[in-house]
């Protein structure tokens, strides 16, 4: 897993479950992209979001993509992905923060 500085947040929720319909991509402050601790390129990461979105409703299932992105990455990257997600209609999107006050 790559190494990031999530956002704070006052609260959120745990998430334990395991997610078979779930892709899990990472932005470091640089603003490389990371799947499964391996960098990618963002033409990788839409294709992997376009292949999720299609295994998952041929499976009647939702797809959802988390997002974990460093604090102090630029928006644009974060961006990008969302824009993957939604050309994809991938509407189940998840961030990844670390509690604080």
């Amino acid at each position: 897993r790559e190494e990031v500085s999530l956002p704070l947040a006052e609260r959120g929720d745990r998430d334990l479950d395991a997610a078979a319909n779930r892709l899990t991509g990472t932005v470091r402050q640089d603003g490389q992209l990371f799947v499964g601790g391996e960098p990618h390129s963002e033409q990788s990461i839409t294709r992997q979001i376009s292949e999720l979105s299609d295994q998952a409703r041929s499976a009647s299932a939702t797809p959802e993509v988390r997002i974990r992105a460093d604090r102090a990455a630029s928006y644009v990257h974060v961006r990008k992905l969302i824009e993957h997600c939604a050309a994809s209609n991938v509407r189940s999107l998840r961030f990844a923060v670390t509690q604080g006050p």
